[in-house]
């Protein structure tokens, strides 16, 4: 068996997460993240966890939902996408919510909204 491509995994993923297929999909955005991370490209592994988390929160798994965001938001800020860093907030704080952890969800929800609305 031959080994895939990152974007052979990420693109698989999307196809598994738009059929409802969400742990085959997250398992196939942490693998496409991994690679991405082996090869450099660190932006788009915090895609690929991003993506991980919001399959994640579909199984109802909130806690791996919030590991898996975690810090996509300073990478896509160091990488001035401040589109994708409040994506990134957003899955936090929807995470948070999930586990019921509201005060720590509000804060992030609010500079999401502010992040949303600077990016247009």
């Amino acid at each position: 068996m031959t080994e895939k491509e990152p974007h052979q995994l990420e693109e698989e993923g999307k196809r598994a997460f738009a059929a409802g297929r969400y742990a085959e999909a997250a398992r196939l955005f942490d693998e496409a993240s991994r690679g991405f991370t082996l090869g450099g490209d660190h932006l788009r592994a915090a895609e690929m966890d991003n993506n991980r988390s919001v399959a994640l929160l579909k199984r109802d798994q909130p806690g791996p939902a919030l590991d898996a965001a975690r810090g996509a938001d300073k990478i896509f800020e160091s990488h001035a996408d401040v589109k994708k860093q409040a994506m990134a907030l957003g899955n936090q704080a929807a995470a948070l919510e999930a586990l019921k952890r509201y005060d720590e969800a509000l804060p992030l929800y609010e500079r999401a909204a502010e992040l949303f609305e600077q990016a247009g």
